[in-house]
């Protein structure tokens, strides 16, 4: 009876420790909310009570912004443009400190950019950006 209840216990608690992680993925291991590690391409056993894994994206990705802008001169524009970017995976435990969420991420680099380019644009005449 011991014996069933030990295989039972391990058959339950056992499979749940393995972790996954995917070529083009990074994944934070949090030990009780707090970032411990940070795991590349492959996979990894922990304990699946204690420890949580929180992947991130590492391939190029693609976000597309439209916006409205003007020149120095007044002329109005609408804008479309692709941002592109890549998580450095040296760099994801910054982002997940400072983020959380890749959504959040890809927001601000979103509004950034829109602010940027509004401010390169905003310098120029119309016929010049034409040109």
């Amino acid at each position: 009876m011991i014996l069933g209840i030990l295989c039972t216990v391990c058959f339950v608690i056992f499979p749940f420790g393995f972790h996954t992680v995917d070529t083009g993925e990074v994944a934070i291991v949090k030990h009780f909310g707090e970032i411990r590690d940070v795991k590349e391409a492959g996979m990894y056993y922990d304990f699946w009570m204690t420890n949580k894994y929180i992947k991130y994206d590492i391939k190029v990705r693609n976000v597309e912004a439209s916006t409205m802008a003007y020149s120095s001169d007044a002329q109005t524009m609408d804008i479309q443009m692709t941002i592109q970017y890549q998580i450095i995976s040296d760099k994801v435990i910054d982002i997940a400190t400072q983020y959380g969420k890749l959504e959040v991420l890809e927001s601000r680099i979103n509004s950034i950019a829109l602010e940027k380019t509004k401010s390169v644009l905003s310098s120029h005449k119309a016929m010049d950006i034409i040109a």
